[in-house]
């Protein structure tokens, strides 16, 4: 879900807090109702005043980015309503890639991204990783048995993560971005 708070920016420079919270995706008719009681208008008002910008004044959401004061309404609906169909695991990964990346991704980038990893989940550490990085990856399958026990996954989790893009975007849940 997500919600915005859209503010009437000449009323707020006013000294006037006027505003509406507005659930995303948003249909334009829903939009413009928004806008007209908010007094955001091309025409005068009955004082002949002009109050045709907005911004956003707070946000609630459960993408892994920040929306900003001026961000275009138009695109955000799109970007929530790309967001609301990915599944639960590609969500995973975007987040895991926005987290990574930094505040240099958006989430148009992210989406794009957003089967380009693996999730472990019930790992707590690097170790965990690594055992469940080599039985996925098959990389013992050829050691007799006696011998896999002298592997040693502390070591290679360490170096997974010095080499790799492994990020922990919730308690358990690692994600390995490609």
């Amino acid at each position: 879900m997500t919600r915005v708070y859209i503010t009437n920016l000449g009323k707020y420079n006013e000294g006037k807090l006027v505003g509406e919270w507005v659930e995303l995706p948003v249909s334009e008719t829903e939009l413009n109702e928004v806008f007209k009681r908010i007094g955001i208008s091309d025409e005068p008002d009955n004082n002949g005043n002009y109050y045709e910008e907005y911004f956003i004044t707070d946000f609630e959401t459960d993408m892994p980015f920040e929306i900003g004061e001026y961000e275009n309404i138009d695109s955000l609906n799109e970007n929530v309503e790309a967001w609301e169909m990915l599944s639960d695991y590609e969500k995973d990964i975007a987040t895991a890639y926005v987290i990574y990346n930094g505040a240099s991704c958006d989430l148009e980038e992210a989406i794009e991204h957003c089967n380009d990893g693996s999730i472990y989940y019930n790992c707590y550490n690097e170790e965990d990783v690594a055992m469940e990085y080599v039985e996925e990856c098959g990389i013992l399958s050829n050691v007799p048995d006696i011998l896999k026990n002298y592997f040693d996954y502390k070591a290679y989790g360490r170096d997974l993560f010095i080499e790799g893009k492994f990020v922990e975007i919730e308690f358990g849940k690692y994600v390995e971005i490609y």
